[in-house]
């Protein structure tokens, strides 16, 4: 009977892709297997090579799944509720998930070229395409089971998800420099898409006499 592993695949590629995230792809094997605790030999005896383990461990793929996940349990209540708590709840959802998912395939793509990496969002139908496609639906959903009016529900889920990936990329690029934390902004853009830019109601103009004839100026 062989001896029990002492550590799963999913803690050793949790290591990896911290010293990843950290050091990049110069990142060596022995400071990744320093990371988890084990010898190099068991980071090669399960992932091969750096190159795969760099692939394995910087995948977002189960993120992608839980977007689709989430999309359908929203879709599934659409209606029900006050639209604002249930918006309220997939931003933030998705602000935890872009928050993970941004700086993996920033490295991902960083080091394309010099590990000759594929890249996963590339095919034709790729996953980013078909989480809007779903984040649509659910809106027109929504639109429909609430009587709203509105653009076309891509057009809702490309603003909405796209405004706050935008976020995320940019806490994670200018940290606090734009002096909005995240709870404020995600207030702001729910009232955004639910009530959109209205004009401001201008008063009655005051009626001015006309100039009588050899006035003087």
């Amino acid at each position: 009977m062989g001896r029990p592993q002492l550590i799963t695949d999913e803690a050793l590629l949790d290591a990896a892709r911290q010293v990843f995230l950290e050091q990049g792809l110069h990142a060596s094997t022995e400071a990744v297997a320093a990371r988890a605790g084990v010898s190099q030999g068991v980071v090669f005896k399960r992932f091969g090579s750096k190159e795969d383990l760099f692939h394995k461990a910087m995948s977002f793929e189960h993120e992608l799944v839980g977007f689709f996940e989430h999309a359908d349990r929203l879709q599934a209540r659409a209606g029900q509720g006050d639209f604002a708590v249930s918006l309220t709840e997939l931003g933030r959802a998705l602000l935890d998930r872009f928050s993970r998912m941004i700086p993996l395939i920033m490295m991902s793509w960083a080091n394309a070229g010099e590990a000759n990496i594929p890249r996963p969002l590339m095919g034709k139908d790729p996953p980013p395409a078909r989480v809007m496609r779903r984040f649509a639906q659910y809106f027109a959903a929504e639109m429909s089971a609430r009587g709203l009016r509105g653009p076309d529900p891509m057009v809702v889920a490309r603003v909405f998800l796209g405004s706050l990936w935008h976020f995320v990329m940019l806490e994670l690029t200018i940290p606090s420099q734009l002096g909005l934390p995240a709870e404020e902004f995600l207030t702001g853009l729910i009232d955004l898409t639910l009530h959109g830019l209205r004009p401001v109601k201008a008063g009655p103009k005051k009626k001015t006499s006309p100039k009588k004839k050899g006035a003087k100026k």
